[in-house]
């Protein structure tokens, strides 16, 4: 369909045809001025030098043959050669009812349609979700949509990121040793969705122990399984901020030198 835009430049290009101008001379813009016009034209002034007229008297000779025009309802020159635009009003709502009879509301689909692939998602299914993974799904998800309104071939692929290929690896190994008492050192996101899993996975046998340490969020469900093994590291943690903060007698274990140089000092002593 057509573009407002489209008519209206045909019509000015016309009007300085008209005239005796030159036809590229009626180029229009939007206005930089909406409290006096819609669009405006300021060939005049270009064409002023070339016909060797003052702007205003080419403005006036184009604005004669607008009269008749069919989109535009008032042109105007103003000095000192601008030619002000507004639209004729039953031509606008003809338009729009046009428009509205359109299934693609007059948008003009490709003629060479391409097939277009657009990545998007990028959320981690071993870790928790959070409304900050919806940016990307909803960005891709509209650049989706828009590429297949204007008539193209739109895949749309959510990249859910995971550990399938790395675990895929460890339960290769596991069964090529016939492990038979398997540990998981597991992290939050992998309680998210529940325990039945895990219940399920020990009670086949797949699994021996669940193991977390307490800087992990533990659920009251979790810490209530027979196969839960806590590992208090926070203990070991604030054990060692204690030390190296109170004792000295340690000082010598945070000097790599002089302990290497103890090593060597026994060595050539023939005590090591």
């Amino acid at each position: 369909m057509k573009k407002i835009f489209e008519f209206i430049q045909e019509e000015l290009e016309n009007a300085f045809e008209a005239a005796g101008y030159d036809r590229g001379l009626g180029k229009v813009t939007l206005s930089n001025r909406p409290d006096l016009c819609e669009y405006q034209c300021n060939g005049a002034m270009a064409g002023a030098k070339t016909y060797r007229k003052a702007p205003i008297m080419i403005a006036n000779d184009v604005v004669e043959k607008l009269q008749e025009s069919t989109c535009i309802q008032e042109a105007e020159a103003v000095a000192p050669g601008f030619i002000n635009l507004k639209l004729d009003r039953e031509f606008l709502a003809g338009y729009l009812n046009q428009m509205s009879e359109d299934a693609h509301l007059g948008f003009e689909t490709a003629k060479e349609p391409k097939t277009i692939i657009v990545d998007y998602g990028g959320a981690n299914v071993a870790k928790p979700l959070h409304v900050g993974h919806l940016r990307s799904a909803i960005i891709g998800e509209s650049i989706k949509r828009i590429g297949k309104f204007a008539g193209h071939h739109v895949i749309g692929d959510v990249h859910l990121g995971d550990w399938g290929y790395q675990m895929g690896l460890v339960i290769t190994e596991l069964k090529k040793r016939k492990a038979n008492r398997i540990f998981v050192v597991a992290t939050f996101g992998l309680f998210t969705n529940g325990l039945d899993r895990f219940d399920k996975a020990v009670e086949d046998g797949t699994i021996y122990k669940v193991v977390t340490t307490n800087l992990t969020y533990q659920t009251p469900e979790l810490l209530s399984r027979p196969y839960y093994i806590n590992c208090d590291m926070s203990k070991y943690i604030a054990y060692i901020i204690d030390t190296l903060n109170h004792d000295s007698s340690i000082s010598d274990l945070l000097n790599p030198n002089e302990r290497i140089q103890n090593i060597v000092a026994k060595y050539k002593k023939g005590e090591l």
